[in-house]
């Protein structure tokens, strides 16, 4: 029987199972909302196989890019931004919901920080801190002075030298917008949320593999005899830099490339200069950029379309 490469739950319970071999268990389970992998995970446990009953976690990356566009799509919030036209509201709910989406995560990892990763301080704190976002977003921000870690009032306020929303950016205020960005907010930083989301974790590591994995075993190429090797250069690869992993490789077999020489010297620049472009595409610049390059090309299609 031919499997389908998206078929989820078969190669998840495969993987399960080769684990098992391993006397290895699986306890928690990353993944995203629409996941069968967990699934098969809880069958296996079920029916008996597996001793350790796992536990899911929530995918943190999906997640937040789940809540950007939901209030990217949300109708109700579009009729409450700050524009005078439906085609600067739309712009401008667009640039809100990556800013809304940043603070959230924000906020979250500075309370990890300050409270050393004792997740019931956060969740207690955080819980408090939805109000504070939802009351800085129209133009209040007495209480994030006491619960916000990102905002510290008019002198130090979120909004200062932000790129995706100016400083002046407010939105009316009432309870009705308040309960309107409270419930986006919630869709973050909600306590379920939380809860499903307490290690913190994602699957940017494992997707970086595939890539790479994918990079040593194209698709239209047969790899007969070093298959199995190309794949560990792969993760091995991923796991110490391809300049780091290259010295290592060549100092298991004996032949190690003398410190100093020009090989060394071009290996220790690609590691830093993966390192660099690793940072850099985290960095809210690039995360600008990349919005600007997907609207222009937004634009460019439908002028072609025309």
């Amino acid at each position: 029987m031919v499997k389908s490469i998206g078929d989820e739950y078969t190669w998840a319970r495969e993987c399960l199972l080769d684990l098992k071999e391993d006397a290895i268990e699986i306890e928690h389970l990353v993944t995203d909302a629409d996941s069968s992998a967990y699934k098969a995970a809880l069958d296996l446990h079920n029916e008996g196989i597996n001793n350790v009953e796992p536990e899911n976690f929530l995918d943190t990356r999906h997640l937040s890019d789940h809540v950007r566009k939901g209030a990217k799509s949300d109708k109700t919030l579009l009729k409450v931004m700050p524009a005078t036209t439906k085609l600067k509201r739309q712009k401008l709910l667009n640039n809100f919901s990556v800013d809304l989406t940043e603070r959230c995560n924000k906020e979250l990892a500075l309370a990890y920080k300050f409270y050393a990763g004792d997740f019931f301080k956060v969740k207690n704190k955080i819980s408090h801190t939805v109000d504070a976002i939802a009351n800085c977003y129209m133009g209040n921000h007495a209480r994030c002075r006491k619960n916000s870690f990102a905002c510290k009032g008019f002198q130090g306020s979120w909004l200062k030298g932000r790129p995706f929303l100016q400083n002046t950016f407010k939105i009316s205020s009432n309870n009705e917008n308040l309960d309107l960005l409270r419930k986006q907010i919630n869709k973050r930083l909600g306590s379920k949320v939380l809860d499903k989301t307490r290690l913190n974790m994602n699957t940017n590591f494992v997707e970086g593999f595939n890539r790479s994995l994918r990079r040593s075993l194209p698709s239209n190429v047969t790899f007969k005899k070093n298959m199995s090797g190309r794949a560990h250069a792969a993760a091995h690869s991923v796991n110490y830099g391809p300049g780091e992993s290259i010295l290592e490789l060549c100092s298991a077999l004996h032949c190690d490339i003398p410190v100093g020489s020009s090989a060394y010297k071009a290996l220790k620049n690609i590691q830093k200069l993966t390192f660099c472009r690793k940072k850099h595409k985290q960095s809210v610049n690039y995360k600008v950029f990349e919005v600007k390059k997907g609207a222009s090309y937004t634009n460019y299609t439908k002028n072609l379309a025309k």
